[in-house]
């Protein structure tokens, strides 16, 4: 017989932004829900440098892509739980072996969903993270030094010239 707790064991020894995941009907290229025409794929946000507001917009599409995903997955996980719970209490009854089996299979293809799913996030997750530091950290570091440059050049004009 199959064992029930190694599946669950599996799930849950992921880290909690992990352990809850998305649908697997989902794929990483499906960046946008049809609110939006655009894609952005992965050479695309790559290759493009630009302003501080292109550079959100991408990274809030990435992040609202991340929490579909995550929602999607922790029904996945829900789901994952009820049937493993019923297919405790039908061993525990002793119920019968083809109904048994069926569940394992549904256990099983549920199982191989929350991995994809990690995977998924996982890849999204990294994707927000690697926009986050080469794009946005450079465009903020240039606003900080363009603010603090101004800020000195504004000081020095506006300061009495009688005690320069």
């Amino acid at each position: 017989m199959l064992n029930p707790v190694a599946f669950l064991r599996s799930a849950s020894s992921r880290s909690s932004s992990s352990r809850f995941l998305l649908a697997p009907s989902s794929s990483i290229d499906d960046l946008f829900d049809n609110e939006t025409s655009s894609c952005y794929s992965e050479e695309s946000c790559s290759t493009m440098s630009g302003s501080h507001h292109s550079t959100l917009d991408r990274l809030y599409t990435w992040e609202k892509k991340l929490y579909k995903e995550v929602k999607a997955g922790e029904r996945l996980r829900i789901e994952y739980e009820k049937r493993l719970t019923h297919l405790r209490n039908q061993d525990v009854k002793g119920e019968e072996p083809t109904s048994v089996d069926k569940i394992c299979a549904a256990l099983r293809s549920l199982h191989t969903r929350l991995k994809v799913s990690i995977h998924t996030v996982q890849s999204v997750s990294r994707r927000i993270e690697i926009l986050r530091d080469e794009e946005l950290h450079p465009q903020l570091m240039e606003l900080i030094l363009d603010t603090e440059t101004i800020s000195k050049h504004d000081v020095i004009r506006d300061f009495p010239s009688h005690l320069l």
